[in-house]
């Protein structure tokens, strides 16, 4: 029978029961949406049906560096299918889609296979990190952000496309599983810019396949002026080098630790061996041309090479022929400005240096050399010495300020630039990201700067911050990617670092720009000294922060431990602790500053007509600026002539240049100039309109510099002055 009193227990238990779901569903935060589709940049799409994200429409992917916290932590920059990636097992990215975001698919475990179109030409940082179930990666064209693939350890092949341009730092750490890198280019393969340390798949692969072929004999194609940084690294299936004439740079790493190279054939024209570049290759014999100018750290260490080398001018790196055990007479001629601790250490097959100017002269040359301790006991017959006058680089100035070392850039009306000596902390460059908004503040709105300006001024005595000359700072786009300097123009500052052109006009090669860090600075990281604070043990030279961008906007271009300068840049917000070399303007007077610079001359590449090359700048300066060069900005550039960069990368940094920008010149109007700078003619209204259409459908003024710079005419232009043409890698929207 049924009561009242049941019905109403009945009743009762209905309503726990609704109150119970009520208070589970109130329970459930909000934030999260269990969604299968939404939106993930401006103009595209995102689906997910089957175990298959598709993403589609045209333009470019948000970044989502936030990729630890789900869609319920209310954060702008997480990952809208966050919930979903346990279940994603194949991406499939559609033509038409630009980018693929920072942090858009980071662990991603059971992700197996992705389809990249040709019209992606950015992957941003550790947009693939963590996949480990990744097999194989085809990328066709662009450029291919720090950690992009990091530890995505079961990758076992991945494929260049000729279109690709850089491969930023880390970009295949912890690879492990790599079997072989394919390309089908080898030109184009050539001149990808390598961002660092682990950036080119080769570290694991150590095999690499031209059109499926596995390359042993490599013969570089003709028409490739550089070889880039990183290139064959650790490519173990190599056993013999054939390099063109007309190439002049081998870059740094570029053969490090080939440990089956056996030959290398290098051509007249080569004047510049990057740091590390043939580091460890042990088998290696060869012998160098007389036209080298600049021999980077370590570039031979450890390579038998020939019985007799001679280095007629130029720079000589730090241990650059250390353990070079076949080389038996070495000639130093008088050109040689510079010779690093330890060049020619361990050498124990050396029996003869020939001097080519004085014995007093090689005492100031060679004081730090370490050919004094060269194991050739009892066959050593000494050194024997020219007459020809010498260029000895002289020791850049020092003051004491502020408690510390500093060096002395430049003097001009009457102030001097001040760099510190050594690196004096390990900072990151800039706080975390809360919003987009932040991931473009660049310098202005950094972390690093306010720390400068504040904390680390305060350090210095008051009467001596008097001393210090307000400056106004600007930061320029990344002449190599394009990324935009400054968003608020510039700002004035009494602590700053130096910009990408800074660096490169105040010094006059990487071997100036290396820097220790001091042990305070060290002491400050702890742990970190050998991991994050990015501090070479061998050498104990570090990484130090510069203020132009990087490759992306949420990168930060820097100065490598070898010297070079690093253009793809770290990712700047999540915790890369880099070097920092402040940089004052001060009263010159007041410190007993003299002169008109501190910073040393280049050194003359061999047969290099200095009034050719000048009449080539002035030229740049008058078609391109429109006005006479002035002495410094005219010397600057002869001076990186001399030093190896090409014609096309000099117009480049007119290009780039704050001058050029704020002329706010229309399309047409840079289009008119280019014809004018490049082909030494007047444009036709056909090709005007042709050129002016790449610009306006997004394309920055790099594909001018490539369409115009590597023409016949440009050439035909770079050879009457006697300067490198050389190439402008540049893909296409």
């Amino acid at each position: 029978m049924i009561t009242s009193n049941t019905i109403k227990l009945k009743k009762t238990k209905v309503i726990t029961a609704v109150i119970v779901i009520a208070m589970i569903l109130l329970m459930i935060p909000r934030g999260i949406v269990r969604a299968d589709s939404g939106n993930c940049g401006p103009g595209l799409s995102w689906s997910f049906s089957g175990g298959v994200l598709t993403i589609s429409g045209s333009g470019d992917m948000y970044d989502y560096p936030e990729h630890l916290h789900g869609p319920d932590s209310g954060n702008e920059l997480a990952q809208p299918w966050f919930h979903l990636k346990p279940s994603i097992t194949s991406i499939v990215i559609n033509e038409g889609v630009t980018s693929i975001g920072a942090g858009a698919f980071w662990g991603c475990n059971a992700l197996t296979s992705v389809s990249i179109p040709g019209s992606v030409q950015r992957i941003g940082f550790a947009a693939f990190a963590d996949d480990r179930a990744l097999g194989s990666v085809s990328i066709p064209n662009g450029v291919i952000g720090e950690a992009a693939f990091i530890r995505c350890s079961g990758l076992r092949t991945v494929t260049f496309g000729a279109g690709v341009t850089a491969v930023g730092i880390s970009a295949f750490e912890s690879c492990t599983g790599l079997g072989g890198v394919y390309i089908n280019d080898l030109a184009s393969y050539c001149r990808i810019y390598f961002g660092g340390n682990k950036a080119s798949p080769l570290e694991y692969a150590h095999n690499l396949y031209l059109n499926g072929n596995l390359i042993t004999n490599l013969t570089i194609p003709g028409g490739v002026t550089k070889i880039g940084d990183y290139a064959f690294e650790h490519c173990y299936s190599i056993t013999s080098l054939t390099i063109p004439e007309g190439c002049t740079t081998i870059g740094e790493y570029a053969f490090n630790n080939c440990s089956n190279l056996a030959s290398a054939t290098f051509p007249n024209s080569l004047t510049t061996v990057g740091s590390f570049a043939f580091a460890s290759c042990a088998r290696m014999h060869a012998t160098l041309p007389g036209g080298i100018s600049y021999i980077g750290e370590r570039a031979f260490n450890g390579a038998p090479l020939s019985s007799n080398i001679v280095v007629n001018q130029g720079v000589i790196g730090e241990r650059a022929f250390n353990a070079c055990g076949s080389v038996m007479d070495l000639t130093i001629g008088a050109g040689v400005t510079y010779i690093g601790p330890n060049a020619f250490n361990e050498m124990g097959g050396l029996r003869n240096i020939h001097y080519g100017s004085t014995a007093a002269n090689w005492s100031a040359l060679a004081a730090d050399s370490g050919y004094s301790r060269v194991v050739t006991y009892p066959y050593w017959r000494g050194i024997t010495y020219g007459s020809a006058a010498a260029n000895v680089q002289p020791a850049r100035s020092t003051v004491n300020f502020g408690g510390m070392t500093w060096d002395v850039l430049a003097v001009s009306n009457g102030n001097a630039l001040l760099i510190t000596h050594n690196v004096i902390a390990f900072k990151m460059f800039s706080s975390n990201y809360s919003s987009r908004a932040s991931m473009t503040t660049g310098w202005e709105g950094s972390s690093l700067r306010s720390w400068l300006n504040s904390s680390f001024l305060g350090s210095i005595p008051a009467d001596q911050q008097a001393l210090i000359v307000p400056t106004s700072i600007s930061t320029t786009p990344n002449s190599r990617f394009g990324t935009p300097g400054a968003n608020g123009g510039a700002v004035t500052d009494r602590v700053f670092v130096l910009s990408v052109e800074e660096a490169q006009q105040y010094f006059a090669n990487d071997q100036q720009r290396t820097a220790s860090a001091t042990d305070a600075a060290l002491a400050g990281v702890g742990a970190a000294r050998n991991g994050s604070a990015q501090s070479d043990p061998t050498t104990g030279n570090t990484y130090w922060w510069l203020r132009t961008p990087g490759m992306f906007s949420y990168s930060t271009a820097y100065v490598n431990y070898t010297g070079s300068i690093r253009m793809d840049g770290v990712e700047s917000p999540t915790g890369s602790l880099i070097g920092v070399r402040p940089c004052v303007w001060v009263n010159a007077a007041a410190l007993g500053i003299s002169g008109t610079t501190g910073a040393s001359a280049a050194p003359a590449a061999s047969g290099a007509n200095v009034e050719q090359i000048s009449a080539f700048v002035d030229r740049l300066y008058a078609q391109f600026l429109g006005r006479e060069a002035d002495d410094a900005g005219r010397q600057y550039w002869v001076n990186k002539i001399l030093n190896g960069m090409s014609a096309v990368d000099v117009s480049a940094g007119f290009v780039f240049s704050a001058e050029l920008r704020n002329m706010n010149l229309s399309n047409e109007e840079f289009v008119r100039r280019a014809y004018t700078v490049y082909l030494n003619r007047e444009p036709d209204s056909a090709g005007i309109a042709y050129w002016v259409a790449f610009l306006e459908n997004g394309n920055d003024y790099g594909c001018i510099i490539h369409g115009f710079g590597e023409s016949a005419e440009f050439t035909s232009i770079c050879n009457s002055y006697g300067v490198t043409r050389g190439d402008y890698p540049y893909t296409y929207r």
